[in-house]
Parts: C-alpha cells; sequence; structure tokens
C-alpha cells in the first residue's frame, strides 16, 4: 500500500464509519432473514473489513473510488456473504435428517411469530437511523447504556437519547399492530 492511500485510511473518520457499518451489517442479517448466532458479531465483521484493507488484502483504490465508506460496504457485504455460505456448509454437513426430526418444536410458536414479527416491524420502522438500529442490536443482547456508550465510542447522553427514541418508536410499532388486529 503507498503512503498517501496509507494517509487517507489514518485521516477517515472512524467513529462514524465504524457505526454506520455495523448498522448495515445488521440490516443485512435482517434483510437476509439470517442471524449471526454462535458467530461473529456484526462490528467483528466491519473490524475484519477495515483490517482487510489496511493489510492490502482488500485493495482500495482511491482513485477510482474516492469514497472509502462505499468501498467497505462492499468489503463487508462480501465479508458477511462468505461467513454465510461457510455456516449454512458446515450446519448442512453437521446435521443429519434424523436428528433435525430430533428437534423439539417450540411449544409456544404463535408468541415467537409475534415477537419476530414484532421485531422485523421494528427495524421497518428504524430505516435510515444506523444509530437507532445500533443501539436496538446491544438492548437485544442485553447491553447495558455504559456497554453501548463504550462499545461503540459514543457518549452515553447518546445512547440514552436513542434508547428514548427507540421507547417512542416501539410504543408506535405496537400501537400500529394492535390496530391492524383490530381491524
Amino acid at each position: 500500500m503507498n503512503d498517501e492511500t496509507l494517509d487517507l485510511l489514518d485521516r477517515h473518520d472512524w467513529s462514524d464509519s465504524i457505526i454506520r457499518l455495523t448498522a448495515y451489517v445488521v440490516s443485512l442479517c435482517r434483510l437476509k432473514r439470517v442471524s449471526l448466532i454462535a458467530g461473529p458479531e456484526p462490528e467483528d465483521l466491519v473490524m475484519e473489513a477495515i483490517e482487510k484493507v489496511y493489510s492490502g488484502e482488500r485493495t482500495w483504490n482511491h482513485q477510482a473510488e474516492p469514497d472509502l465508506y462505499r468501498f467497505l460496504l462492499s468489503v463487508v457485504k462480501s465479508i458477511l456473504s462468505n461467513k454465510l455460505t461457510a455456516a449454512e456448509n458446515k450446519a448442512r454437513d453437521s446435521i443429519s435428517e434424523t436428528e433435525m426430526d430430533n428437534i423439539p418444536a417450540d411449544n409456544n410458536a404463535e408468541a415467537e411469530l409475534y415477537a419476530r414479527q414484532l421485531d422485523a416491524a421494528i427495524s421497518h420502522a428504524m430505516r435510515g437511523d444506523p444509530e437507532l438500529c445500533l443501539v436496538y442490536k446491544a438492548l437485544k443482547d442485553g447491553c447495558s447504556p455504559k456497554e453501548i456508550a463504550e462499545e461503540y465510542a459514543i457518549s452515553i447522553d447518546t445512547v440514552r437519547n436513542a434508547k428514548k427514541r427507540l421507547n417512542r418508536l416501539v410504543r408506535n410499532v405496537i400501537k400500529e399492530q394492535l390496530n391492524m388486529e383490530s381491524r
């Protein structure tokens, strides 16, 4: 990697890009209806993408693509796709059909379906707000506002404000769903 490219990478606003790229991974997972359970966290994929660019494994040509963020979007998408393909192949190889038959069915399928629908509606309502997406994901993972602030290098006040906005958004989504059911 040449010095000019390295200088551009070093001067880049990584805090903003990491948040936006992590939100992008979360939205891609929702769009593809996949979960990264027992695998890398979305921010791990983002950091892997950044590491690949710095190491030269993924080459950013800043003259052809001056927007580093757009380039990183493609790197993150590629890494996620590779991880999902590898996970699908591993799952396919490790679980036989007879083993699948022995997995107990969820006794509370209706509640699970409602929770998934609610989660999808909340995710849809948050589109375009990466900060809110990150806070929502972290709260679902059981993180405290302090842990979220530390993890994503944002102020605790920003996290608390996002949490308040998220609470209002969730209440509105639930109201909308109840109104649709009563029709």
